[in-house]
């Protein structure tokens, strides 16, 4: 529960996020489907759907189904598996219904054009390494196709959500920084799965005996930003 606290005001504290909010954009929302698939991890239907519709969304989402996937077995990866194309089925029945048979064709093209669109204000074009920008690309999927391999050999790894949620917070991060076309609204993304693996009583974190037992100390009513955030 503290825990909890500490991510949510440092959610409410984060200035992008006001800002994100106020140009009226969707990626609160694709946050929280991130989120919600965090907490959901260890019901991996439950997760799978909720994976598929934020990648449905906007495509990030799609990156961490390997993960999610790659400890399954048997029942619980058909489970997932089946979750998964339920939802994305439902979703192409959506499209072929609002757009018709062209309607799928019409998504490739806008999808196309994300992947080809560049931006200065990504950190290849400010610094001026655009032909090293495929050697960050790749870094990303070795770094998705690593973990999957590691969750797949340590199941029990999966069942940590402390270290997933800092794990999903690394592959987003490094998707943002790979893409040709980058924003600051897309920070918040990720806010909440830093939080939730930083601010978390499952890492260690130094401290001296008297912060800790001041800390220890303050009753839920009289908790305090600094005390939170373990300053």
């Amino acid at each position: 529960e503290l825990a909890g606290l500490r991510a949510a005001l440092v959610w409410l504290a984060f200035p992008p996020v006001l800002i994100t909010v106020s140009t009226g954009t969707t990626d609160v929302v694709l946050a929280g489907f991130v989120v919600v698939a965090v907490v959901l991890w260890r019901r991996p239907s439950w997760c799978s759907a909720v994976l598929a519709l934020g990648g449905w969304f906007k495509l990030a989402p799609f990156a961490l189904v390997p993960l999610l996937l790659a400890p399954l077995r048997g029942r619980r990866l058909a489970g997932a598996a089946g979750a998964f194309a339920l939802v994305s089925g439902a979703m192409i029945a959506l499209l072929l219904a609002v757009g018709g048979i062209h309607g799928p064709g019409a998504m490739i093209r806008a999808v196309s054009y994300q992947f080809s669109r560049g931006d200065p204000q990504s950190v290849w074009s400010v610094l001026g390494l655009e032909r090293l920008q495929p050697v960050g690309q790749a870094a990303v999927l070795a770094l998705i196709a690593g973990a999957a391999v590691r969750l797949r050999r340590d199941p029990a790894l999966a069942g940590d959500r402390v270290r997933i949620a800092a794990l999903a917070a690394a592959i987003l991060i490094g998707l943002e920084l790979a893409a040709d076309y980058w924003a600051f609204l897309y920070v918040i993304w990720v806010v909440p799965l830093l939080s939730l693996s930083v601010l978390s009583d499952a890492v260690p974190q130094p401290r001296s005996e008297p912060v800790r037992a001041t800390s220890e100390a303050v009753s839920y009513t009289h908790l305090t930003l600094p005390t939170i955030l373990r300053v």
